[in-house]
């Protein structure tokens, strides 16, 4: 079922996913993107234009200046410095108590993705290029920028935009966009609106907010679709799938229907296109991975990636994982999680994510390979758990407290990996994603089934703790973040000032 891990790791660690990605991490930065700002931090001229709207936001040109200088001052003091450290991901992998788990860890490890900060401006001076290159924009008479809030990606990953058509001297947005509401795009007209953002992990995020302005303006006002042009730092193709679609039919409770081809089109570099982890190890491997490391999240996450900037939510990557390194305990129960909601838990994405014949060799190769015939993964869930019972022999007991070994570089002295409340936590809650535990928005699960899992698991009383507790350990687990958002935290300027 699983090769051997006896191979060290520490060849493995240090090969990086793409070698884009391995002249960022591998060797320092010696041409940052901060020197040519030096000379062209002056603010560009953009255009008196006497258009205006409420959603534009006229904050963003003035306070370039100072904002290309945080970058550029992150961009030194960040880049490069959570890269993967191989000796403590073997640490991490060795630590897992049976060959299944150590094949799991090794596969988390050698599949994850980190691009850096000096990368990410490299891509968005390509993306600036590779969307001026088109005709609807290069000659548009108006260009519009959409900037979000200070506190979102959008905003500083437009500051880096803006350099580059400085740089390049390509023409500049007439306006800058702080919100998408339907009735802009009546003052946008045809104009090129350009969106650019970091990375698209599922897809749901940034579909939702496109196939929402295409359903409003297109499906409900009959109007023209507006020309929107998305540029993306990285993708994979189950969220370029998601995004290359939008919705045109609903049902009255708003569920989607119907899709059709998108009109928004996406640039991106093909190189920053990931493969899914389900394709790269197939449907049982993938299975262990989010069985040990993101039980709850199902399908997801499609990839496991962070960067300098940030470490998403557990819908997006194996948040936890990768921050904390822990070795699974031998008292974790996913036999009972399992039994209890086998038939809610969907662990392969939509056919509809799939070529066709992809799908289908999922399941083919599956099939071939544990002598079965099933075609849909509920009833996988329960034969692999059972298969697991048998093949996870534990060869040494290690129970509560839970251990650690994070292997990210600069992440490894939180106070919380000694934290005796967390370290004593049960492992089913220790990895609860954010705001699940006491259900609040910041929970990142849709599934109800799983979210009464552990309203079972407090009332049958086989919490460790009481659900109290279990909301302000958890809480504390996840206010820790490494990487650090920096970005978030108020450091752009706002209303003119900083």
């Amino acid at each position: 079922m699983s090769k051997s891990v006896s191979k060290p790791v520490s060849k493995s660690v240090s090969k990086p996913v793409s070698k884009s990605v391995s002249k960022s991490v591998s060797k320092p930065v010696t041409k940052p993107v901060t020197k040519p700002v030096t000379k062209s931090v002056s603010k560009p001229v953009s255009k008196s234009v006497t258009i205006s709207h409420p959603s534009f936001d006229t904050t963003f040109l003035p306070n370039y200046s100072k904002n290309i200088k945080i970058v550029q001052s992150a961009i030194r003091t960040y880049s490069g410095k959570h890269a993967i450290d191989p000796a403590a991901a073997q640490t991490f992998i060795q630590s897992q108590l049976s060959p299944v788990r150590k094949q799991a860890a090794k596969d988390l490890v050698e599949n994850t993705v980190y691009i850096t900060l000096q990368e990410v401006a490299e891509i968005v001076e390509r993306l600036v290029l590779k969307l001026y290159s088109l005709e609807a924009v290069h000659s548009a008479k108006r260009i519009y920028l959409y900037t979000g809030r200070p506190e979102k990606s959008f905003y500083f990953i437009s500051i880096l935009a803006i350099f580059f058509l400085n740089k390049h001297k390509l023409k500049m947005p007439a306006h800058f966009i702080r919100e998408l509401s339907p009735d802009v795009f009546d003052t946008i007209g045809d104009d090129p609106l350009l969106l650019l953002d970091d990375v698209s992990y599922s897809g749901s995020q940034l579909s939702t907010m496109l196939g929402n302005i295409y359903y409003e303006l297109v499906v409900k006002q009959k109007k023209t679709a507006p020309a929107i042009f998305v540029g993306l730092i990285a993708l994979n193709h189950f969220s370029k799938e998601t995004l290359s679609q939008v919705p045109v039919k609903k049902s009255r409770r708003g569920e989607t229907l119907e899709y059709q081809a998108s009109p928004f089109q996406l640039v991106y570099l093909d190189e920053r296109l990931y493969t899914p982890l389900i394709l790269k190890l197939g449907i049982e491997r993938y299975f262990y991975v989010n069985l040990f490391f993101s039980p709850y999240t199902e399908s997801v996450p499609y990839v496991s990636m962070y960067l300098d900037h940030k470490i998403a939510d557990e819908a997006s990557t194996y948040t936890t994982a990768l921050m904390y390194g822990p070795t699974v305990p031998s008292n974790y129960d996913y036999a009972h999680l399992f039994t209890t909601i086998d038939y809610l838990w969907e662990f392969v994405p939509s056919r509809r994510l799939f070529g066709f014949e992809q799908y289908d060799q999922l399941f083919a190769d599956f099939n071939r390979d544990n002598n079965t015939k099933f075609s849909h993964t509920t009833d996988i869930n329960v034969f692999l758990v059972k298969k697991l019972g048998k093949n996870d022999s534990v060869v040494e007991e290690a129970a509560l407290p839970l251990q650690f070994s994070p292997f990210i570089r600069t992440c490894k002295n939180a106070p919380t990996f000694k934290d005796a409340e967390i370290t004593g936590l049960d492992y089913i809650l220790f990895v609860a994603p954010e705001g699940c535990i006491d259900k609040t928005s910041k929970c990142a699960l849709s599934n109800e089934g799983i979210l009464w899992y552990l309203d079972e698991w407090f009332d049958t009383k086989k919490s460790n703790v009481s659900r109290e507790e279990a909301v302000r350990i958890s809480q504390k687990i996840n206010e820790y973040r490494c990487p650090v958002s920096w970005y978030k935290t108020g450091v752009f300027a706002k209303n003119g000032s900083v």
